[in-house]
């Protein structure tokens, strides 16, 4: 004989609360104590209740998801942002509806408005330097978007960016403490607004202190094989220079260039370069004796997202404070004169 199924009712009955206060924790609404939610979130837990998903729906006119749109689904990057947003919507009782855009602002607001029935609000990674009108469409959509990393101000939008600029200064002069002068930069994808404001930062900081020294700046594209190229690059062009001219370190755009570097750099013997990246993955700290980089806090960021969404979703209120987050400094071995000089 089967079982029947556990009812809101059987929930409501053993955690001692009404069916309706049952509904309201379990929708996450704001009239509920949070420890009256903590309760009885875990008595539906214990008794395996599963919601039925159309009634409450229909009820709320919600579907309890949340749409993340990335411009991918690999790396240790994009997996450490999800991982940031998993963890909030788990303890707040959404579920996730993940895609990604090709190459392009157009298709990556042709996905927003495909899922945007789909769910509750977007959070949108959109890195690309399109003017704010573009993003404003977006913006007077009916579900709440909140953006991450694009630089223009969007009326209407909440955004959480990177200081990718600040962060780019404050790389630059920890190499120039560290006594390099001959700096080069391996860039990101030229549409790319945080690649860029990170390229900003090295040329400004270059034209203020060593304002007589050739800007090498070299292209590539985030991955680790246009580092490999970059690398190779760099070691053609130092057999061209005088020894005083010669490339002495490498700011790249991303961890995983500066990965792609010092391979090259590596296979060659060039132990003497300094290598710096940007965003500090997870597995910069493990990387030829330690990557210098500057700590994004990716997964903070995703959290922060995650928590501003629904946060709208829940109150109705859109005009929640922008954040902006100022990269870290961690120093390693990577760039390290005194390290490097060893035998």
């Amino acid at each position: 004989m089967a079982v029947p199924p556990v009812t809101i009712r059987d929930v409501a009955k053993e955690a001692g609360v009404s069916v309706a206060t049952v509904s309201r924790a379990l929708n996450n609404r704001s009239n509920v104590a949070p420890e009256v939610r903590t309760h009885v979130v875990a008595i539906a837990r214990e008794l395996n209740y599963v919601p039925h998903a159309g009634a409450s729906s229909l009820s709320s006119r919600r579907t309890n998801m949340i749409g993340v749109v990335l411009p991918a689904l690999h790396g240790e990057f994009i997996s450490e942002f999800i991982r940031g947003v998993d963890t909030v919507t788990r303890e707040r009782g959404f579920h996730l509806l993940i895609s990604s855009y090709h190459e392009s602002f157009e298709d990556q607001s042709a996905v927003v408005r495909n899922i945007l029935s789909r769910v509750d609000g977007v959070i949108l990674m959109s890195p690309f330097d399109e003017p704010a009108v573009a993003y404003r469409e977006l913006a007077d959509l009916s579900k709440p978007v909140v953006l991450i990393n694009a630089q223009v101000p969007v009326v209407g939008m909440v955004q959480i960016s990177v200081d990718n600029f600040g962060g780019s200064v404050a790389m630059m002069e920890h190499l120039q403490s560290e006594g390099y002068r001959n700096i080069a930069f391996a860039a990101g994808p030229a549409n790319n607004s945080e690649a860029n404001e990170r390229l900003r930062g090295y040329r400004e900081f270059m034209a203020m202190h060593f304002p007589h020294a050739q800007l090498q700046v070299f292209d590539g594209d985030f991955s680790e094989a246009s580092g490999f190229r970059v690398g190779n690059e760099i070691l053609s062009l130092n057999e061209k220079l005088p020894q005083d001219q010669r490339i002495d370190a490498v700011f790249c755009v991303c961890d995983m260039m500066a990965l792609g570097v010092n391979r090259a750099l590596a296979s060659e013997g060039a132990h003497g370069i300094g290598i710096s990246g940007f965003d500090d993955i997870p597995m910069a700290e493990h990387m030829f004796g330690g990557l210098t980089s500057m700590a994004t806090d990716i997964f903070g960021v995703g959290k922060r997202a995650c928590e501003v969404i629904c946060h709208i979703i829940r109150e109705g209120e859109r005009l929640v404070p922008d954040v902006t987050i100022s990269p870290r400094l961690i120093p390693r071995q990577s760039t390290s004169k005194a390290s490097k000089a060893a035998p």
